[in-house]
């Protein structure tokens, strides 16, 4: 996670000027463009980057970091996929060199959200069981247990626990 924090700082701290001048609704999905969310039962689930937009995000004031932070609201159908395997298909982004801190995302890296305009709903933290090595871009198919995180700045929102490749 040390890794990860001085990124996400800075990346945040780029998204917060953004956020102030941002009109607003800009970092809120808009749900009226979904329909009703497909009941699913079995597990591994396949879901989709639109999957994990219901969610909303309220700027606070972080005090150990000094500075504002985005905080997540989950909805409900995001709440109903917390605990649950699934798989999620997605650019890599390695964090770290051995390939040990590794993020998916919706977009490539210069469209994702540290680097591009997307929103934090549009990567998720990947914990591998096995290591492996991705190029930045890579294209892979992620199975993993999905975990909800709203509170732990050192992680991201969404998080892939005893993750592994499939493709």
């Amino acid at each position: 996670m040390k890794y990860l924090r001085p990124f996400v700082l800075a990346s945040l701290a780029v998204m917060s000027l953004a956020f102030v001048s941002a009109r607003p609704g800009t970092f809120e999905p808009r749900l009226a463009e979904r329909g009703p969310a497909e009941p699913r039962l079995a597990e591994p689930l396949l879901i989709t980057w639109k999957d994990l937009t219901d969610v909303r995000f309220k700027k606070k004031w972080n005090d150990d970091i000094g500075m504002y932070f985005l905080y997540p609201t989950f909805g409900p159908a995001v709440k109903n996929l917390e605990g649950k395997k699934v798989i999620l298909r997605g650019y890599m982004i390695p964090m770290t060199a051995d390939g040990e801190m590794l993020v998916i995302s919706q977009q490539p890296m210069a469209m994702c959200f540290f680097c591009g305009g997307s929103g934090p709903e549009s990567i998720a933290q990947v914990k591998l069981s096995k290591p492996h090595r991705f190029k930045v871009d890579q294209v892979a198919t992620i199975q993993g247990t999905l975990r909800l995180n709203a509170t732990n700045i050192d992680e991201l929102n969404y998080i892939l626990d005893q993750a592994s490749v499939l493709q």
